[in-house]
């Protein structure tokens, strides 16, 4: 019997297999089964049924019961995002947002950042919000959200994301991100909008994409270069400084300059964490 544990993507229909398995092995005697449903007291043997086996892969998700589970699942399908697996677009500005931005996967690097360089025009901005917020193009931002103002919350581009977030993800230089992203304050923009990384929590937040870095280090994700400013604009907006994958990607270095702003706007106060 395998770890348990949420995977990515998750579904109940994965997850009710995952307890048929459990259900079967502890059932059969198979040891690693039987010492999992034992350490819920639930004794092995015939009486062990489906409803234990659902719990047991609960509780080891995280969560108290099965159907506190099938609830964040359900609560997440809305927010999930797979910005690592969205292929090459046809068109010049989602392309360039799909490679500017920070993806938190093995593609993610200089290499990707300098493909979105290389397809950097004059006009770029000006096709696409999220073009113009992944550029940190202040003025561009002004100009889409006087035709449309709106556009400050609406999600699309290749990720499906908010401008906000293309703005803090991304990691090609940049005409004036604190500008830009008080522009998009101003316009109602959500200073903690951000998504389920193939449907996990914690969320990925705009915080979480200034602060950057994480498993692959801060040569392959780093930080933003304003990570500081941007982070103060989002935090004074409200900003919820609990950010559980801030801190998790933050962990990896020294360095203690977020502990210092998170902790400055609340952090451990009021613990309830983002979302």
């Amino acid at each position: 019997m395998p770890t348990i544990r949420l995977p990515d993507d998750p579904s109940i229909d994965r997850l009710r297999r995952l307890a048929r398995r459990l259900h079967r092995a502890v059932r059969a005697g198979e040891p690693e089964a039987v010492a999992l449903a034992t350490r819920y007291d639930f004794p092995p043997g015939p009486a062990f049924a489906l409803s234990a086996a659902q719990l047991v892969v609960a509780r080891e998700c995280g969560f108290s019961s099965w159907p506190a589970l099938r609830r964040q699942l359900d609560l997440l399908g809305g927010w999930r995002r797979n910005p690592d697996a969205v292929g090459p677009a046809s068109a010049p500005a989602d392309e360039f947002c799909r490679l500017a931005c920070l993806v938190y996967a093995a593609e993610d690097g200089p290499e990707r950042w300098a493909a979105a360089t290389a397809l950097r025009t004059p006009d770029l901005a000006g096709s696409s919000v999220y073009a113009a917020a992944a550029l940190g193009d202040d003025a561009a931002l002004a100009r889409h959200l006087a035709a449309d103002p709106a556009a400050a919350t609406r999600p699309g581009g290749p990720n499906g994301w908010e401008p906000l977030l293309y703005l803090a993800y991304s990691r090609v230089p940049q005409v004036a991100p604190v500008p830009a992203a008080e522009l998009l304050r101003d316009a109602g923009a959500d200073p903690d909008a951000g998504y389920a990384w193939h449907g996990l929590t914690p969320p990925f937040t705009a915080l979480t994409g200034v602060f950057g870095e994480g498993e692959m280090g801060p040569g392959r994700q780093p930080r933003h270069p304003d990570s500081i400013a941007l982070a103060r604009v989002l935090l004074a907006a409200g900003a919820d400084p609990n950010d559980g994958q801030t801190l998790y990607n933050r962990m990896f270095t020294p360095d203690d300059d977020v502990l210092r702003v998170l902790f400055e706007h609340g952090l451990g106060r009021e613990a309830s964490g983002v979302w």
